[in-house]
């Protein structure tokens, strides 16, 4: 989180990051987890000076219920996708490409 709250420096997409903050995976579930995040974004956007008065106060951490699920769930999605099997890598041509091969196919846009 710290260092996705780094790489943004304008204050107004900085307090938008912090009022977006949504927790996944099995790990989050542990108790006291969603609070101790909030505690440290807010934390850390108090460092910066040009965010305490508009980002610090209004950081916002959503915990979905089902979030332990949800790598599985958005892998599914994917999986579900028209062109996903275009996309897909075999360790051959991964082999042969490297790296490269993966930005090439995986990447939408």
């Amino acid at each position: 989180m710290r260092r996705a709250l780094s790489l943004v420096t304008s204050p107004e997409v900085r307090d938008a990051v912090a009022r977006s903050v949504v927790v996944g995976g099995a790990v989050t579930t542990l108790p006291g987890f969603t609070q101790r995040l909030k505690k440290e974004v807010t934390s850390e956007l108090s460092l910066d000076g040009d965010a305490v008065a508009s980002a610090a106060p209004s950081v916002k951490v959503v915990s979905p219920d089902n979030r332990q699920y949800s790598a599985w769930v958005g892998g599914a999605v994917v999986a579900s996708l028209p062109d996903f099997d275009v996309r897909c890598i075999s360790k051959e041509e991964y082999d042969e490409h490297g790296p490269v091969l993966v930005h090439k196919k995986c990447f939408w846009g």
